[in-house]
């Protein structure tokens, strides 16, 4: 399952659970600009997820 996509300019970011196993979605409609701010923030949100203890 994924989220949903938007008109320009969206970002969304969505979490699915089956089976106790977590996957994340990303939809983005938008500019080169705006996939540029989109991966800065990816970037420092799987940083965060690093971080988290087991």
């Amino acid at each position: 399952m994924t989220g949903s996509i938007k008109y320009n300019p969206y970002f969304q970011l969505a979490i699915s659970i089956v089976d106790n196993v977590a996957t994340l979605s990303v939809n983005l409609y938008g500019t080169q600009s705006d996939k540029n701010k989109v991966n800065i923030f990816l970037d420092k949100f799987i940083n965060e997820l690093q971080t988290i203890a087991y």
